[in-house]
């Protein structure tokens, strides 16, 4: 596959109606990135690097139900959307979503690309 990051976004939909507690992905700066961004706001458990590859723990609740209900990817190869830091003030309310943004400070959630004032390519929803 071409896209890693939608392979990635794939492969962890898949495990999780599956109910698996862990899946691998392909091992990559970026997505490693996206991984810790959805780490550190709650939606996954932990991620865990081998050589070629990456361990993601899913994380569920008590009831055995997913954290994450949906994902989506955005900014595609075929088509980049990019945000504003002004776009960014109302965008977590609107949506309810964790919205990944790649910005030249690195990769952060919209709620720290705003404090930061910076904008930059939406890559994907997590919610």
């Amino acid at each position: 596959m071409n896209d890693i990051v939608s392979d990635t976004l794939a492969r962890i939909r898949n495990a999780y109606l599956v109910g698996k507690e862990v899946v691998v992905v392909q091992k990559s700066k970026f997505v490693k990135s996206i991984l810790e961004v959805m780490k550190s706001e709650g939606f996954i458990a932990d991620i865990e690097e081998s050589d070629r590859s990456m361990n993601v723990t899913l994380k569920y609740d008590i009831k055995g139900v997913p954290v994450i209900r949906g994902m989506k990817r955005i900014s595609k190869s075929s088509r980049r959307f990019y945000v504003q830091s002004k776009d960014l003030k109302n965008m977590r309310r609107k949506r309810f979503a964790l919205s990944v943004i790649s910005t030249p400070n690195g990769v952060l959630s919209d709620i720290k690309a705003y404090a930061q004032g910076v904008g930059g390519e939406l890559v994907c929803e997590v919610y």
